[in-house]
């Protein structure tokens, strides 16, 4: 936890209690609600993987934490903001070029922390520091314009660990990008929450899963699971569905086979998620 201990406030759980979220049209002012009775909570170091279709209000429930609401946005319920303070904070979007603004990612960094009045003499560290948990050192000086989307996404979690954001959130950050890119990603981030930050990993990529990571599915603004990857795929009986086919989603075709052998009574727990995990499994029965 040592990257996690230069940057808490306090040690107190993110929580979100029945909130809702009402969108009110400035002109007419038709009130639609985005985010209805939601219940959330996340501690300092937790991987939290939210999922949902779109307008299921994944966005809305990351500008809520993030405190970008926007002011035509009413808040009905209570937000304890714990360890992640009361200003707000800095997430990676699916866009990175929206919030970068050097020309390379060295640059990009530097402005922000001038923009956020870091004093002079601690900008050269957390520069470094920065760039090299981003995993960015290589590529600091070169132009943003020639980096490919994992790098450019990369450089916008660097300015999130600059800013010392307790809470990394990123919100679809890896839709947009190819299998080589995504892997970057999703790697550099995974190595940051084993240092103990916290991270919410907005995705609708089932692949991108661990065994052990909290899934949290929203559907029409509501929360309506949040548990551990088995309990999303498995029925709870035989006449309800899993909250998986709830969605109309395809499980992917490893996990379906890990299904299917579980039906037929071999014990696979941990529920395999990858082919390396299953043929591991396999094995054990020799």
């Amino acid at each position: 936890m040592e990257e996690v201990g230069e940057i808490l406030l306090s040690t107190d759980d993110l929580r979100v209690e029945q909130a809702s979220v009402i969108a009110v049209e400035p002109l007419s002012g038709k009130e639609i609600t985005l985010l209805n009775g939601v219940t959330f909570h996340i501690a300092p170091g937790d991987w939290v993987q939210v999922v949902g279709a779109n307008g299921s209000g994944k966005s809305t429930l990351i500008k809520l934490l993030t405190g970008h609401l926007g002011m035509t946005c009413r808040l009905e319920g209570t937000v304890h903001r714990g360890f992640v303070g009361e200003g707000p904070i800095p997430y990676v979007m699916q866009h990175p070029e929206a919030a970068i603004v050097g020309a390379t990612p060295w640059e990009d960094v530097l402005i922000g922390l001038e923009q956020q009045g870091v004093q002079e003499a601690l900008i050269g560290a957390r520069l470094e520091k920065a760039l090299q948990l981003a995993r960015l050192e290589h590529i600091q000086h070169r132009q943003v314009t020639s980096l490919s989307g994992g790098q450019k996404q990369l450089t916008a979690l660097a300015g999130c660990i600059a800013a010392e954001a307790p809470l990394l959130i990123l919100d679809e950050a890896t839709s947009m990008l190819d299998p080589e890119s995504r892997e970057l990603v999703l790697k550099a981030v995974r190595h940051l929450n084993q240092l103990g930050r916290a991270v919410i990993w907005v995705t609708h990529r089932l692949e991108e899963w661990e065994a052990e990571d909290r899934i949290v599915v929203l559907d029409e603004g509501e929360i309506i699971y949040d548990g551990h990857v088995d309990g999303f795929y498995e029925q709870p009986n035989e006449k309800d569905k899993s909250i998986c086919e709830r969605l109309g989603w395809q499980p992917p075709y490893v996990v379906e086979t890990a299904l299917h052998l579980r039906a037929l009574g071999y014990a696979l727990t941990p529920l395999p998620l990858t082919t390396e995990e299953l043929a591991r499994a396999v094995s054990a029965w020799r």
